[in-house]
Formats: structure tokens, sequence, C-alpha cells
């Protein structure tokens, strides 16, 4: 299954698709805008008793991280030259030109943003 969630300061949008059921009629509706803050998908995450096998965040890196990173991969996928505490970050402009993304210095392994 696959699970879509939109976030800013909380969850916003939380949901569960089945692949083999979604077609392009599927709308996914982004709530929030500003003051982001990555903790509450993590921490939704972590309430449940089976985390994902992977979490896939799409985002500008601009927001306040998790002190721990989790027990699952986390891929973020950025429009920003910006680096993430923990996880890999690919870059947005890399996928669409068809770029290796380990050719792009998204390692990830980079600065931990202010707060």
């Amino acid at each position: 299954k696959i699970r879509l969630m939109s976030c800013d300061a909380t969850v916003e949008t939380d949901d569960e698709l089945d692949p083999a059921e979604v077609d392009r009629s599927y709308k996914f509706e982004l709530g929030g805008g500003g003051g982001t803050s990555f903790c509450p998908v993590f921490e939704r995450l972590a309430d449940e008793h089976e985390g994902p096998s992977v979490l896939i965040y799409f985002t500008d890196l601009m927001g306040t991280f998790p002190e721990e990173p989790p027990r699952y991969p986390v891929i973020w996928v950025a429009t920003t030259a910006l680096e993430a505490p923990f996880g890999q970050v690919i870059r947005y402009a890399d996928l669409r030109s068809g770029r290796d993304a380990d050719d792009s210095g998204g390692r990830g392994h980079g600065r931990r943003r202010p707060r």
C-alpha cells in the first residue's frame, strides 16, 4: 500500500491507497503551508505498531527535524540545495532531468538546520 501525508506544523492529510486501485482521477489535496515541522509525520508513524518500509518525503528541507532518525530508511526529495540531518537527499531537479541521484552530491549527511 501507499500512504500519502501532507504536513506543516501538523499532519493535515493522511490517505492510504492501494496502487492497483488508483487511477488518474485521484486527487491528493495538500493542506497547510508554512511553519514546517517534519516531526508530526515521524511521530505519527512512531505511534504505529509497524513502521513503513521506506518514507519518501517531498520537501524544500526548510523546517524542524526530529532529534533522532527513525528505524526505517528516509529519502528526502528536495527542491532546494539544503541537506537533511539523516537519510538520503535526492534533488527534485535531478529527477526531472534524469541525472543519477548519486551524481548530485545529495547524500543527506549534512548539517542540521537551525531551529
